[in-house]
């Protein structure tokens, strides 16, 4: 059984948001998340176990049969111990940091091509794939639910925000985050705005960060879980942290063995290496170029970088039914799950391994660039359905 604990802070520097469930002023220290071995223990067996190690059950993520608790004073240290458990982490803190760039990047009335989306090829596979019913998960700060743009394209959401042993529908973005990565993957062909890389894909909204962009670790995890009861096909994580949690890594691993197709921001620390969950093995791990192909000064780097996407001065939407232009390896990763979405769109249940293998075979490699920098280079949208029709013609894809 393993124990481990976090530092509080982690990713994406705002400022620090106490969280608290409802009604109780709560240090998010004293939560723990509890991973246990049976999976034929009931909830009430969890509960009681939990009780008396001196805590209690918050909310359970149920796909890797884990139990957030909280202990005011302390766990007793049986829990740890019991053959009943796996793992007991702590909690901990995670925050974004989007760099702002720009108001508002449309030009003339009607529907702009993003650069990002342009420079992926996505318009030159449109007549053969739009996403059309792609399931993708956007586990971030919710959406803009009345955007012209997105509004066509939601399947559904919830919030894990507010309370997420109760998670409600209510999944407005406060934030702007998620609204701006949702869009690059799915804003509408309606002749207004602007469009995304899948136009016709089905979005999933699992809003897990707040208004001034904290969330924690735990309500992630239950994020992904959600993703995965409602059938996702891709998910994807603009987020990131240097630690790696167990847990997190349990439920990113048990999406994958179920074939989703998983894509995460490699992170804006430059040097320091690629956040979890992009530096799981089973994600692709996307850094940031910009319009001229020069990868992103802030884009983090390492053997665990999979691709490079647009990721400076990305437009896109923007809460209230705006646009907007922003920088980040949170803008790259949605290019390449919106690719992800349009593989899926031509070649439905294609196997997630295959789709990641795919991706970084038809990439295209930036002349001088380490492949710590780029991965296996500039994905691609054309060249991706391109070799998708030789595959089928060998009979390689399952």
């Amino acid at each position: 059984m393993k124990t481990t604990t976090k530092s509080p802070i982690l990713i994406f520097s705002l400022a620090l948001l106490t969280l608290a469930p409802e009604g109780r002023a709560q240090d998010i220290s004293r939560q723990k998340i509890i991973v246990f071995k049976n999976k034929n223990l009931t909830a009430e067996q969890k509960q009681s176990l939990l009780e008396q190690a001196g805590g209690e059950a918050l909310f359970a993520v149920d796909s890797i049969n884990a139990v957030v608790g909280y202990f005011p004073y302390g766990m007793d240290k049986s829990l740890a111990k019991s053959s009943l458990v796996g793992s007991v982490e702590d909690d901990a803190y995670v925050k974004l940091m989007p760099t702002f760039t720009g108001s508002d990047p449309r030009g003339e009335p009607g529907e702009d091509m993003p650069w990002g989306v342009a420079s992926v090829w996505a318009p030159d596979v449109w007549g053969l794939a739009e996403g059309n019913g792609v399931k993708v998960c956007v586990v971030d700060s919710g959406i803009d639910r009345e955007h012209f743009d997105l509004k066509a394209n939601i399947a559904g959401g919830k919030n894990f925000w507010d309370d997420p042993s109760n998670p409600g529908d209510d999944y407005q973005d406060e934030l702007g985050h998620g609204t701006h990565v949702t869009g690059i993957i799915a804003a509408s062909r309606n002749n207004l705005g602007l469009v995304g890389v899948a136009p016709q894909s089905f979005i999933y909204v699992s809003k897990v960060f707040g208004p001034q962009g904290f969330t924690s670790i735990s309500r992630i995890i239950a994020g992904v879980d959600y993703c995965i009861s409602v059938g996702a096909q891709v998910v994807n994580m603009s987020l990131g942290t240097y630690d790696d949690f167990e847990a997190f890594h349990a439920v990113i691993r048990k999406a994958y063995d179920q074939g989703v197709v998983l894509v995460a921001a490699a992170g804006n620390s430059s040097i320091f290496g690629v956040a979890f969950p992009a530096a799981y093995p089973e994600v692709i791990s996307v850094a940031a170029l910009d319009e001229n192909n020069q990868p992103a000064w802030f884009s983090s780097r390492g053997e665990r970088v999979d691709l490079i996407a647009p990721g400076v001065d990305v437009p896109s939407t923007y809460p209230p039914g705006s646009y907007r232009g922003l920088s980040g390896t949170s803008m790259a990763s949605p290019h390449v799950a919106g690719i992800a979405a349009l593989f899926l769109s031509y070649r439905p249940g294609t196997d997630s391994r295959d789709v990641k293998h795919i991706l970084k075979s038809t990439a295209i490699r930036l002349d001088g660039v380490s492949p710590f920098i780029q991965g296996a280079g500039v994905t691609n949208a054309y060249r991706t359905l391109l070799m998708i029709k030789r595959e089928e013609r060998r009979g390689a894809i399952n």
